[in-house]
């Protein structure tokens, strides 16, 4: 089926194509065109870019290539992983932004995102300029939690530098109900969850680029810190509301982050990145379960040290005027240290519990090079490309063995544009799940009754992926982009048993597919309200499995975002000087199926309906308001005796109350 759509669209294309123009240029929007918004950042302009999506990259993804997002700041990828794009872009100013360039197809071949479409900021050089942000949230704990960032991006003779400091802090609090039911819907037990908790976080970045040797050094670094807690207290409550006993279970984590990059670019197309990275996180909980006649007291604590050292170098050669020719490889050293200490309190005494693999020591020597081809002519262009990965683990601690990885990856992507600024673009590619180390060490969940084990014989997650993209563009406010795609998956990533099957942790259950479509737009509205435009991005996708329990096909374990809708509604009323808009973002339920145990969860859909005014002296006031009152979130726990195969034993439903929040930002210049 998606064959025969490709050559439909192709046909289509074909036949409603202009003069046979070469469109190598990318698609620009200039400044100006921002200004209706108001913007201070350069990623304030970015949000209101028609159809385009900002993709959020986890920073614990190993590796470069891939790890550094769909932005490039005056066409360089950013030489950094643990700063976020929010991080880098709210360093520059919307004054020191000259335009905006939407990259596409051949335009992105030889980056190392993978991305086919990317967003270009091109600034101009600046003798000082800067930002900054004041103001707070205020929750359902009624108490005022504090954010903010400022930033400074200036030049002294041939060195650019930015520099930004940014704090955010939130207090809420989620009140849950549980209850538990037998198969038949008849109620076994109540529990009443009171969870306050506080999140504060801050940190320290920037960047510095200077010309040298002939071409252009960029330093980049970053500090950070965050401390997370909650206070989760539950009553349980009989059939009849009879006291049966409480439980308090204090839960905090704290993560320590360093990093520093350097990239070097010499004017022959040659470049080296080199990116050092160290985090620390530390988890620990109590928790304490008493009824009237017994109490059970226990308690863990977890300390991960995690390193990685990056060493990317590239060298790209025009063949002809039409042809390219990219060479490349990465080589990476990745440390993970894991610590986990859980006790349990019996007789007037704490005594260890060991846990498989909570102990666990874990290097990885990983290399890959490739080789990338790109070719175009009038509306026509190719990528090419071929990529080696091999890697070494070895582990020590709680397990002794060593591990080697290889995998080919090749790929191919064919593009067409037609009329003026529309693109069809066709891609194969085999592409390689990246491992989580934290999948390798235990973890333990007190509240929940949970060990979710490590596993050290888990392998990467491997797929074929057959993708058919669209980006339509219709003048300078609308736009449609979808993108269609079908994955053959190997060495599917799900849960599996350990320690005989009492422990269930990340591994590999074989073959499974995905079916996906991303859809975005983004269209004014001025002929019904003046000011007025739409913006909207949406993914639905379904990854199926066989169940190695029940060998029936299934959803994949804890796969996220399987449905997920973001809309925006805006008018500016630029006479006024002011803004309005309503948010809307949903997403569906994800399920992790355990041993014995189905645990489905779904966040609740938010509404956030905001109000921007500019002020004196080039400040703006933003009023927020977002409320999830109306929809809670949703857990449902199925419990099966002996396992999921067999039968249905008892239900536990959770609706959790987020309620809603204001927020109030004050921003300017320098």
């Amino acid at each position: 089926m998606l064959a025969r759509f490709a050559v439909v669209a192709f046909m289509i294309g074909t036949a409603h194509a202009a003069a046979d123009e070469p469109t190598g240029t990318p698609i620009q929007y200039e400044a100006a065109y921002f200004s209706q918004f108001a913007p201070r950042t350069a990623l304030d302009m970015l949000r209101r870019l028609p159809s385009f999506t900002l993709r959020m990259v986890d920073p614990e993804r190993r590796g470069f290539a891939g790890a550094v997002g769909n932005v490039l700041i005056d066409g360089e990828q950013p030489s950094a992983k643990s700063q976020t794009l929010e991080d880098i872009l709210q360093r520059i100013p919307s004054s020191q932004v000259v335009r905006i360039e939407v990259w596409r197809g051949p335009q992105t071949a030889g980056t190392a995102s993978g991305e086919s479409v990317l967003a270009n900021i091109v600034r101009t050089p600046s003798a000082g300029a800067g930002v900054w942000s004041a103001g707070f949230e205020y929750a359902n704990r009624h108490q005022p939690a504090p954010n903010g960032y400022m930033s400074w991006a200036g030049r002294v003779g041939r060195t650019e530098y930015s520099i930004g400091a940014r704090g955010y802090a939130l207090k809420r609090n989620l009140p849950a109900k549980r209850r538990t039911t037998n198969p038949d819907g008849a109620l076994i037990e109540l529990r009443n969850e009171r969870s306050p908790r506080e999140f504060d976080e801050a940190a320290l970045d920037g960047e510095v680029t200077r010309d040298l040797f002939g071409g252009t050094l960029r330093a980049t670094g970053q500090i950070y810190r965050s401390n997370y807690e909650q206070a989760n207290t539950l009553e349980t409550l009989g059939t009849e509301g009879n006291w049966l006993g409480d439980e308090i279970a204090p839960y905090s984590e704290g993560k320590r982050t360093n990093e520093l990059g350097f990239s070097f670019r010499l004017p022959a197309g040659a470049e080296i990145t080199v990116v050092h990275t160290g985090e620390e996180f530390t988890s620990s909980a109590d928790n304490l379960k008493r009824t009237a006649e017994t109490a059970e007291q226990s308690s863990f604590n977890q300390v991960l040290d995690s390193e990685e050292t990056i060493v990317r170098a590239t060298i790209e050669r025009t063949l002809t005027p039409t042809q390219r020719l990219q060479f490349g490889g990465e080589a990476a050293l990745n440390t993970l240290d894991a610590d986990l200490d859980f006790l349990v309190f019996d007789h007037g005494a704490w005594f260890p519990i060991e846990i498989p693999n909570g102990r666990m020591e874990v290097e990885e020597r990983r290399a890959e090079s490739f080789v990338m081809h790109a070719w175009h002519a009038g509306r026509w262009a190719t990528e090419a490309r071929l990529a080696a990965e091999y890697s070494q683990l070895d582990f020590s601690g709680d397990a002794q063995q060593s591990v080697d990885l290889t995998y080919v990856k090749p790929s191919l992507q064919v593009s067409r544009t037609f009329g003026r600024e529309h693109q069809v673009r066709m891609r194969v590619g085999r592409e390689v799940g990246q491992l989580d180390f934290k999948d390798f060490a235990s973890a333990v969940s007190l509240t929940d009754d949970l060990i979710d084990g490590g596993n050290p014989d888990l392998r990467p997650q491997t797929s074929w992926r057959a993708e058919l993209a669209f980006d339509l563009r219709f003048g300078a406010q609308s736009a449609f982009a979808a993108k269609f795609y079908h994955d053959w998956i190997n060495d599917a990533v799900d849960i599996v048993p350990l320690d005989g099957g009492t422990i269930a942790a990340p591994g590999n259950i074989g073959r499974g597919s995905l079916d996906g479509v991303q859809l975005s737009f983004a269209v004014p509205l001025n002929r019904f309200i003046p000011g007025g435009s739409l913006k909207a991005d949406s993914t639905f996708q379904q990854a199926t499995v066989t169940d190695p329990l029940t060998r029936r096909e299934r959803p994949m374990s804890d796969f996220e975002q399987r449905n997920l809708v973001k809309a925006e509604f805006r008018q500016d009323v630029g006479a006024h000087g002011f803004a309005w808009g309503v948010k809307y973002a949903y997403e569906s339920s994800v399920t992790d199926y355990r041993m014995d145990e189905a645990d489905r969860h779904r966040d609740s859909p938010s509404l956030d309906v905001y109000f921007e005014r500019n002020l004196f002296a080039g400040t703006k006031l933003t009023l927020s308001a977002v409320s999830v009152q109306g929809s809670p979130e949703l857990r449902t726990r199925k419990f099966y005796e002996p396992n999921r195969a067999g039968r249905l034993e008892s239900i536990e439903a959770i609706r959790a109350y987020p309620g809603h929040w204001f927020m109030a930002t004050l921003d300017g210049k320098f």
